[in-house]
């Protein structure tokens, strides 16, 4: 055995020279993960047409996962549907200006008050305002192919995909997979460590698959398709987690030295991981296209407001541990005291006000009671929210989530009640609101404004002060 070696022989620390990283964009595998999928939904359309254009030029070359094809198919219409969503919450925040403003007006009883204020004029100005960006809005919409029925980017990435699919994990052999899993996670091998306190999961071909085996499952795909292919791999992500990058003080040098290791270990080929933005700027060095850096930009500023990092990754183990446990604890003990006001609200509702009884098994969550009515035998979901100070777009965005877990229950309708502080300046915001809103609301919905008091063990603390519902009739 020789026993002496150069720096050159440690895998992993000491990234590719110029040279061999020139040698790799040349002739390597590019493998895309599922954000950089789901991201085409979210960027602009010229700059899809420019990753859609680039792909086109080396589609020989770029391939997937099987895991990452099926969390594409499970994801893009959440995606879709987000950004759909979208065009209706900013018209929202339009109205919310005027909402604002006019509540703000009757807060203070400006007419009556004041024999030379008169808001009126500004009031009309601004809903032609409103009235103005709302067409423009809605012009965008219309003219946005992917917030109709139709699925263009779905359509060209499954045509790119044809047969550039790799399948390289059996979800028969789940059992034994989480616990070769949990082994990796508790000792902090990468990835999919970061991912190990994920507690859904789904089931596809009748097996159940934990979330939080994702990032394990396609970087097992991964290396499995480098020993069949024979190939250097560029995987293209924008997960900006730690258990995939090698990072110090905060700053990215390349993907963790484990997984070059491991890549190393059992196929023999070099490893590279790339974020979308970096993907474009490399591509530029090394494919000869012209990405110019606004572009770069754009798409590095997209993929960091998505980011779902909570804490700077320069802060040590310790003060992260100490702020997730004071940030749980805190979560926890409001939760017990909104649930304590919430059963309480809802208790005296269905004694007081309905003649209802209480359904014996809850939801998925979403909900905290069934309440089956007992005259049209009809399902309806409840759930109260804490809202101290009324605001029609927060209560617009409830409905609109709220009537979507309404379809998927399958209920008949649905009933939010909305628990506000006894504030005189919220009587006259609710008058505006309820007005307001009778239009906005969902089909079978019921908004109803219920007022606490003082201890909320108590229902005689509550007080039904509006109630407002849109019917089918």
């Amino acid at each position: 055995m020789n026993d002496t070696i150069s720096l050159t022989d440690i895998v992993g620390y000491t990234g590719l020279s110029k040279e061999r990283k020139k040698h790799l964009w040349e002739s390597c595998v590019f493998i895309f993960d599922t954000n950089f999928l789901l991201n085409l939904y979210r960027y602009e359309s010229e700059v899809v047409e420019q990753f859609i254009n680039l792909w086109e030029s080396q589609k020989v070359r770029c391939w997937t996962t099987g895991h990452v094809a099926l969390e594409f198919l499970r994801n893009r219409e959440k995606v879709r549907r987000e950004q759909k969503l979208l065009y209706d919450k900013v018209c929202g925040a339009a109205t919310k200006v005027i909402d604002d403003f006019v509540a703000e007006a009757n807060r203070y009883n400006i007419s009556d008050r004041h024999s030379f204020i008169d808001t009126s004029t500004f009031e009309e100005k601004l809903g032609k305002l409103r009235d103005d960006f709302e067409k423009q809005v809605r012009s965008w919409e219309s003219s946005d192919k992917n917030a109709s029925s139709v699925d263009p980017i779905y359509e060209k990435v499954s045509k790119l995909l044809k047969a550039k699919i790799f399948r390289g994990f059996d979800y028969s052999e789940m059992d034994d997979f989480s616990k070769e899993a949990d082994k990796r996670f508790e000792a902090k091998i990468p990835p999919g460590y970061e991912d190990a306190a994920k507690e859904e999961s789904f089931i596809y071909n009748g097996v159940e698959i934990p979330r939080r085996f994702g990032d394990l499952i396609v970087w097992k795909e991964i290396l499995e398709f480098a020993k069949a292919h024979d190939r250097d791999v560029i995987f293209v992500t924008d997960d900006a987690k730690e258990d995939w990058w090698w990072r110090e003080k905060g700053q990215r040098i390349g993907p963790r030295p484990e997984l070059v290791q491991e890549m190393h270990n059992q196929s023999g080929r070099l490893f590279e991981i790339s974020s979308s933005a970096s993907f474009l700027r490399d591509s530029n060095q090394y494919l000869k296209t012209t990405f110019d850096k606004k572009t770069q930009e754009y798409v590095r500023d997209v993929n960091a407001k998505l980011a779902k990092r909570t804490w700077r990754h320069s802060w040590s183990q310790d003060v992260q541990s100490e702020l997730a446990e004071r940030d749980l604890a805190n979560r926890l003990r409001e939760a017990q005291v909104n649930r304590s006001l919430e059963e309480a609200a809802i208790e005296f509702l269905v004694r007081h006000k309905r003649h209802h009884s209480m359904g014996p098994t809850p939801l998925n969550g979403a909900f905290d009671q069934i309440i089956v009515d007992d005259y049209n035998s009809r399902l309806i979901g409840v759930e109260a929210v804490r809202m101290r100070s009324p605001s029609m777009l927060k209560i617009v965005e409830k409905l609109e989530k709220f009537n979507s877990i309404q379809d998927k229950e399958g209920l008949d309708a649905s009933l939010l009640l909305l628990i506000v502080s006894p504030d005189p300046d919220n009587y006259s915001k609710i008058d505006y609101i309820s007005k307001a809103m009778v239009n906005r609301m969902p089909l079978e919905t019921s908004v109803v404004f219920v007022q606490f008091g003082g201890n909320p063990e108590f229902n005689e603390d509550f007080l039904i002060l509006r109630e407002i519902s849109k019917t089918a009739d």
